[in-house]
C-alpha cells in the first residue's frame, strides 16, 4: 500500500486560524473578549485578530455570517496536488497580505482555507 507524502505530522497542513466573517464585528468582538476572556491582538473597523491560545481567530466585518477554518502549509502547490489526488476540488490559488491561499469545501459545504 502506498502512502501519501504529507507536509506535516498532522496531515496536509497545520490548523492555524479560524476566520469568522460577521455582519456585526463589534458584537462578535465583545463576545470573544468579554465573555470568553480572549485577547484581541489587533482590532480595527474591518477586522480583529484574537489570540486563541495556539491558533488565531480572525473576526472579519462582512456581509454574511460564515466560518472558515484556516490551515497553514510550507508548500501550497504540494498541498493542493495532494487534495486533488484525494478527490477534493481546491480552488485556484490567490494572494492575501501574508501570502497565498486556496479553498476547498468539506462535505457539508464549509470552506477550508489552506495558506502559506
Amino acid at each position: 500500500m502506498s502512502q501519501d507524502t504529507t507536509l506535516s505530522t498532522t496531515g496536509i497542513a497545520t490548523l492555524d486560524t479560524t476566520v469568522i466573517e460577521c455582519t456585526d464585528l463589534g458584537r462578535m468582538l465583545e463576545f470573544y473578549t468579554s465573555k470568553l476572556g480572549l485577547v484581541a491582538k489587533i482590532s480595527t473597523e474591518a477586522y480583529a485578530l484574537i489570540d486563541g491560545g495556539g491558533a488565531s481567530i480572525v473576526l472579519w466585518q462582512g456581509e454574511k455570517d460564515e466560518i472558515v477554518t484556516g490551515f497553514t502549509t510550507a508548500d501550497l502547490a504540494q498541498a493542493r496536488e495532494l487534495l486533488e489526488q484525494r478527490g477534493a476540488q481546491p480552488t485556484e490559488p490567490a494572494r492575501h497580505p501574508q501570502g497565498e491561499f486556496f479553498y476547498v469545501e468539506d462535505p457539508a459545504g464549509h470552506k477550508v482555507m489552506i495558506s502559506t
